[in-house]
């Protein structure tokens, strides 16, 4: 069974519907579209969705093809930079 509420599981099926209905050329296109806190907030559904059994299941390409945008969107530090940033040198 998945861990959230009802509305939490909901709003995660929801996202993967529209992620997996873009067409690959349209990704880049709608993440520049994004606010960098939307950016951030795509990359934790995503980090959930591949998380949870069965998801990352329906189209795990689709899933890939948004992280690898949404990861390089905005001259941002790659996902890794920014998870172990406390314990990198300056």
């Amino acid at each position: 069974m998945h861990k959230g509420t009802p509305f939490q599981i909901l709003t995660l099926q929801s996202l993967l519907l529209v992620l997996n209905s873009t067409k690959p050329a349209e990704i880049p296109a709608r993440v520049k579209a994004l606010s960098s806190d939307y950016q951030d907030t795509l990359m934790k559904y995503l980090y959930k969705a591949m998380a949870m059994p069965g998801y990352a299941d329906v189209n795990s390409s689709a899933l890939l093809s948004w992280h690898e945008k949404a990861s390089v969107s905005n001259d941002r530090p790659p996902p890794h930079r920014t998870l172990f940033s406390d314990l990198l040198p300056s």
